[in-house]
């Protein structure tokens, strides 16, 4: 019961930080854990240049499903489609991460990167 109350509150204060942190730990748990949720860019030029160098244009315009220039992250689907999303639709796509972060958190006593989770870590 108490492993429970204590993933409630560390899933609540991951889900208040910053999207910035949230796709940070995001990352270094997919990285970490070898998950099958892809690992989310932030969309800017030197990313796109970075990761998309050495496409076919016409390979390029194939990946891309729902993308916007105007979005701040992105991420390749796992069907190869590229999908761009603001911040704010994070949990559209990873609806149950930080509940899934949290209970490794608490499990392994890993805090992927992150001081809050540290602390709250130490904590309990």
């Amino acid at each position: 019961m108490k492993a429970d109350k204590n993933t409630a509150k560390l899933t609540q204060l991951i889900d208040c930080m910053s999207y910035d942190d949230i796709i940070s730990i995001h990352n270094e748990y997919v990285t970490m854990y070898g998950t099958n949720d892809p690992e989310i860019f932030a969309l800017d030029e030197y990313t796109i240049n970075e990761l998309l160098d050495g496409m076919k244009p016409y390979d390029l315009l194939n990946s891309i499903d729902n993308f916007s220039t105007s979005h701040d992250y992105w991420f390749w689907s796992a069907d190869g489609y590229i999908l761009s999303f603001r911040e704010r639709d994070y949990y559209k796509h990873f609806e149950e991460m930080t509940g899934e972060i949290a209970c490794v958190a608490i499990d392994n006593n890993k805090d992927f990167g992150n001081k809050k989770i540290r602390s709250f870590l130490n904590q309990i």
